[in-house]
């Protein structure tokens, strides 16, 4: 049995249906609202148990948490917000994915200091509103919801299992392969092997000095560029 990664929820207690849609998102088998929640992320490439905790956004205090592979901030009001970004700037763990997403319409003066903490730490922010908006950067609130699910879907997990994609497998023994086939083949291959490289930085990145670490992160980038022929990319 896989060992749990741990998510945790931060909210101002408003925003109960839309964890509860993005969690159903993650995982269909979801059946009970109470926390904390045991969930599994089952997709083409990987499967992971996590451990979903919701914690109030005035109680959770990030330098006692021992473990994280993921953070959600869910409000709908700013208050006690910039007070936790502060604290989470401080927070060193890079591995984790942070995302920061506020559900009502906040002024420009108070979105821009938002927003600057959060390019401070390292976290994602994700505007949605459920009124209509000219800014490109607010979603709505079914495209808030899979940008969400998408990036908490991204998250290396520290009990991430990859599957195998066995290319003698019954399906490609029984018939003819079509045509570019051999070439998802390929990709699977090499999406593979990038996800084990990124794996063991991850596990090995806390032993590592920055330098070493960035030098890693660039080799896989580099690979990134490669396997998708992204041009006009500065790893500098």
């Amino acid at each position: 049995m896989l060992e749990e990664s741990k998510l945790y929820i931060v909210t101002d207690d408003t925003n109960q249906y839309l964890i509860h849609n993005i969690l159903l998102k993650l995982d269909p088998t979801i059946s009970s609202r109470d926390f904390p929640i045991l969930m599994s992320i089952d997709t083409k490439y990987y499967k992971a148990n996590i451990n979903v905790e919701n914690i109030p956004i005035d109680k959770f205090e990030p330098e006692k948490v021992k473990e994280m592979d993921a953070l959600l901030i869910i409000v709908s009001k700013t208050i006690y917000l910039s007070t936790l970004l502060t604290k989470l700037k401080l927070y060193k763990d890079y591995d984790i994915t942070k995302l920061c997403c506020i559900t009502s319409l906040i002024n420009p003066e108070i979105s821009y200091e938002i927003k600057s903490q959060c390019i401070d730490s390292s976290i994602e922010l994700i505007l949605i509103s459920s009124k209509d908006s000219n800014c490109q950067y607010v979603y709505n609130l079914e495209s808030g919801i899979n940008r969400i699910v998408e990036s908490i879907t991204c998250t290396m997990w520290s009990n991430l299992q990859l599957k195998k994609h066995n290319i003698n497998s019954d399906n490609y023994l029984e018939e003819d392969p079509e045509e570019g086939d051999s070439e998802e083949i390929y990709d699977l291959s090499q999406f593979d092997s990038l996800m084990y490289k990124i794996t063991d930085l991850r596990s090995k990145c806390h032993n590592l000095s920055d330098d070493e670490r960035r030098r890693n992160a660039t080799d896989i980038v580099l690979e990134l560029i490669k396997q998708f022929n992204i041009n006009n990319i500065n790893v500098n």
